[in-house]
């Protein structure tokens, strides 16, 4: 178990064997920390602090208990992100999954979801369809959807922020009965919106046993999804020879949908010819708001549920400001804290049912307002 975390740790910080050896205030062969993360070999307690301290975790975080399993089923990355950095940004992402289902289990919230399926697709109708399925399962009829992220961890999902300047758009999979998704903030809310439908197209359909397919379809399930074809026909009529764009700005901001999503969701609905779609998208590109497009989505979409957990355990004495930090780095700068002690997750857990319960009683839950910060930047492209 050690070595299954001391891995981690390595690579969430973005260090090669050789780079972490290097920072040791205590010299060790990156040969030697191999066989540490292989299980061949135990360091002893000086050494696991030593370890502990370059990787800027604590040392009883190496001794914890087993890692959750994550199964990841999709990845949408563009082929320039190396490797070192896919592998870093799985690690933090378990670390982060990891302190939300220690919460969870705090809070007695349970492994579950309440996704439909997996239902079987074999054409665009199956995605639109799967789609409908989805929103008629949520009770969401359709309209426009407030708050994506939030509504998806209101349904048992888990949703971590990245904040990725290129590369990278979205990550999703299952840890046991729980759909993950990893999303980057660093792009619009309405990309973030899309991206996380198009997660959630990977999650509920089943997988067509092509890559390329597979896209496409969570593609066109993130469209339906957002703004359903009757919704879409409602809003643009069922044929036009023309789009307004100060008419697609307006839409965007009620819809929580790109300009470009809608020209593309008109031509996939018959609205617009292949005419007109290609000109609009040539138009697009030539004055570059394929990039930054002239009218902006302003709702904020951002998962709340990880730091409300963070928030409520600290109120409720049930975590030390060790573990919060542990959790969300420099949250004890951003709120009030009392001085009284705080029992950490270690020792709550040796705890009976009973006393948990007690420890819960009569509590009021904190929510800060103060938008999570976003993750540590990547520092090293020699993560192994």
């Amino acid at each position: 178990m050690l070595g299954t975390r001391l891995r981690q740790a390595r690579l969430a910080a973005g260090l090669s064997l050789e780079g972490l050896a290097a920072k040791l205030e205590h010299p060790i062969s990156k040969q030697a920390l191999s066989k540490y993360e292989k299980g061949l070999a135990q360091p002893n307690p000086t050494r696991i602090s030593d370890i502990a301290q370059a990787l800027n975790v604590t040392a009883s975080s190496l001794l914890t208990e087993e890692a959750i399993e994550i199964r990841w089923e999709a990845f949408r990355k563009h082929a320039n992100l190396s490797k070192a950095r896919q592998n870093q940004l799985t690690a933090i992402a378990q670390q982060k999954l990891e302190g939300e289902f220690r919460l969870r289990s705090l809070f007695h919230l349970g492994d579950w979801h309440d996704l439909p399926g997996p239902i079987e697709v074999q054409n665009v109708n199956d995605c639109e369809y799967a789609a409908a399925a989805l929103r008629m399962h949520w009770s969401l009829g359709d309209r426009p959807i407030d708050g994506l992220l939030e509504l998806i961890e209101e349904r048992g999902g888990s949703v971590i922020g990245w904040h990725e300047e290129w590369g990278f758009d979205a990550l999703s999979g299952w840890a046991d009965r729980s759909p993950i998704l990893v999303l980057n903030t660093a792009v619009p809310p309405d990309r973030q919106r899309f991206n996380a439908a198009h997660e959630l197209g990977h999650l509920i359909m089943e997988d067509t046993g092509d890559s390329k397919v597979d896209e496409q379809f969570a593609h066109r399930f993130a469209a339906a999804f957002l703004v359903p074809a009757e919704a879409a026909r409602r809003e643009l009529g069922t044929h036009r020879r023309g789009l307004d764009l100060d008419e697609l700005g307006l839409l965007k901001r009620r819809w929580g949908l790109s300009m470009q999503a809608w020209i593309r969701r008109a031509r996939d609905l018959d609205i617009i010819g292949e005419d007109l779609y290609r000109s609009l998208n040539i138009q697009f590109r030539t004055e570059g708001w394929h990039r930054t497009e002239p009218h902006a989505y302003q709702s904020s979409e951002r998962p709340a549920l990880f730091r409300r957990l963070v928030l409520r355990a600290l109120a409720e004495n049930m975590i030390t400001t060790e573990d919060a930090e542990s959790f969300i780095p420099g949250i004890s700068q951003q709120r009030s804290t009392g001085r009284e002690r705080r029992a950490s997750l270690r020792e709550l857990a040796r705890r009976s049912l009973e006393e948990r319960h007690r420890a819960l009683q009569g509590t009021t839950v904190v929510i800060d307002p103060v938008e999570t910060a976003a993750w540590d930047e990547l520092t090293s492209d020699e993560t192994e």
